[in-house]
């Protein structure tokens, strides 16, 4: 091993700290408080200093020994590396960790903003991306996005996933749009002029089969490209449709919910997706999906 190996090794903080707090307590004996062993350590790791840097840093001449003017100034340096040291940790203690959660934008605003209003996020930055399932996927492939909520069909293979519960759809119509209870009601709105998500997808079929098996002609008078456009072109035109019950539930008492027989039969099934490997670097990571899964 070579001598400046040697240096470096005698020079550690450990060693270090020793030879500053037996300076500052005025000798070895009063910086072990008594403790045998503990002043026999503080003697050998004093030595194995001033072997190391080959200086002296105990006057043995005088009892109890005392610290050289060598010993004063590398325990001043010591004393300034530890307190920028504690400076850096505290400030990265202070730092929030990133966290990227690609979902849509029902999905952000209906699931994920409620479920972290409910819980501390003081050491986390949360970062919300609107994506679609298939850049969601592709994110959770590359790591660019730490969580992903999608469809499960769209889970990368090497992700772990967790079922979120299903959520029903229903028929809702403004408040103004309220009629007298009867038993046919819900048919006067069901047959009125609605507005529903665009695409000719599963939930679009279900719907057109549960209004044809109850003998109503559905009548689709705007369709758009999210939820919360629906909701709100519902609001504005005093139109009735088809929203998830979380997207109802979310916007508290603006709309009342018509009980069509079989169309809460069809339920949105969304996962929390993750990649295992990313999850072993980011410790936020591993914390949040824990929280995540058990109210999942």
């Amino acid at each position: 091993m070579s001598k400046s190996s040697l240096q470096i090794k005698g020079l550690s903080l450990d060693r270090l700290e020793s030879l500053a707090r037996v300076v500052r307590n005025g000798g070895v004996f009063r910086a072990a408080e008594g403790n045998a062993n503990r002043q026999s350590l503080y003697s050998r790791q004093i030595q194995e200093l001033e072997a190391a840097m080959g200086i002296t840093l105990m006057d043995r001449s005088s009892s109890p020994h005392k610290p050289t003017q060598a010993a004063m100034a590398l325990v001043e340096s010591t004393e300034a590396l530890f307190r920028q040291l504690n400076l850096l940790k505290e400030e990265a203690d202070s730092e929030r960790t990133s966290l990227v959660i690609g979902a849509g934008d029902r999905m952000i605003r209906s699931y994920l903003l409620p479920f972290f209003a409910s819980h501390d996020i003081d050491n986390t930055q949360l970062v919300m991306r609107n994506l679609k399932s298939s850049a969601i996927r592709a994110g959770l492939i590359n790591h660019s996005i730490h969580i992903g909520i999608l469809r499960a069909s769209m889970v990368p293979p090497d992700c772990t996933q967790v079922k979120l519960k299903p959520i029903e759809i229903g028929l809702y119509a403004p408040l103004g749009m309220r009629l007298p209870r009867s038993k046919t009601a819900w048919k006067k709105i069901a047959a009125s002029p609605l507005v529903t998500m665009e695409g000719e997808g599963v939930m679009q079929k279900h719907v057109a089969e549960c209004f044809h098996a109850n003998a109503i002609t559905l009548d689709v008078a705007m369709q758009c490209s999210s939820w919360f456009q629906v909701a709100e072109a519902m609001k504005l035109l005093n139109l009735a449709g088809i929203l998830p019950r979380d997207v109802a539930r979310y916007l508290g008492d603006t709309f009342f919910e018509c009980s069509v027989p079989g169309l809460a039969d069809f339920k949105d099934a969304y996962v929390i997706a993750w990649s295992p490997a990313l999850a072993k670097k980011n410790a936020a990571l591993v914390q949040w999906v824990k929280i995540m899964s058990k109210g999942a």
